[in-house]
């Protein structure tokens, strides 16, 4: 049988975790840039803006960020984005 063990309660969490305390959650408004996204999620701007290019989304360090590509860059380095 293939998938998730719906009886574990990790197929819940972001890929990479294991464990509830491996996922941290991080609060944060509807739009926001990258500039202020890199502190929260202890990466460089420049880190970002790559990774943003990578998933093919052309940005610069101010320009405002919506929640769906927020969650996702915060998905890649373990954590969970929510509204504020």
């Amino acid at each position: 049988m293939t998938g998730s063990d719906y009886h574990k309660r990790d197929y819940l969490l972001p890929k990479g975790c294991k464990d509830l305390a491996d996922a941290l959650v991080i609060a944060v408004p509807k739009q926001m840039t990258a500039a202020q996204l890199a502190p929260l999620l202890g990466q460089t701007c420049a880190q970002l803006l790559a990774d943003l290019f990578r998933f093919g989304i052309f940005a610069t360090a101010e320009q405002a960020l919506s929640f769906e590509t927020i969650k996702k860059l915060a998905e890649k380095y373990g954590y969970v984005a929510r509204l504020a």
